[in-house]
């Protein structure tokens, strides 16, 4: 069976980004979603991000020690990107984002076997056409604790507005 095995990394939104250019990937191509939810965060010793997306209903599983190419990951991910950089894009078994900006080739691969696919892919255009599922499958799955069900208690008992602002300077 074909399938795309994704490396997510990064905070919140970068993760959702890895995973809605991978699930849309894994859909078109009728191939199995796996997601690598340990290599992207082993090394992040500054921000110490952790994965988050088991919050959300996502319908895939995670991928095996085999499959997070250990033992060995570092060394084996840098054989495979290297080897995968000498092929064509369209044969490549391991995908890293080259650029920052939309890479259209990505919508039109064929996977073909196993598929890694790295990179943040921060661009709505990577799962557009599937917007519908990604917002389906990104259904939050509710607390049960009660701390937080104590929480959304007084959030629902009160007139607040939440605003969040990013700001981001870009030196020219």
């Amino acid at each position: 069976m074909n399938k795309v095995i994704t490396r997510i990394k990064g905070g919140l939104g970068n993760q959702l980004f890895c995973y809605a250019a991978a699930r849309r990937l894994a859909l078109v191509n009728d191939a199995e979603l796996v997601i690598d939810d340990v290599t992207g965060f082993s090394r992040d010793r500054q921000y110490r991000r952790q994965f988050v997306l088991d919050r959300f209903q996502i319908p895939t599983r995670k991928a095996t020690p085999a499959e997070r190419m250990e033992p060995f990951e570092r060394h084996r991910r840098g054989l495979m990107k290297w080897l995968s950089r000498r092929q064509p894009f369209e044969e490549r078994r391991y995908l890293e984002e080259e650029r920052l900006d939309f890479d259209e080739r990505l919508l039109a691969l064929k996977v073909n076997g196993s598929l890694h696919l790295d990179g943040y892919w921060q661009s709505e255009n990577y799962f557009k056409d599937v917007e519908q599922t990604i917002r389906e499958d990104l259904q939050i799955i509710p607390p049960k604790d009660l701390m937080n069900q104590n929480m959304a208690e007084e959030i629902r008992n009160m007139r607040a507005v939440a605003l969040h602002v990013r700001w981001w300077l870009h030196a020219r």
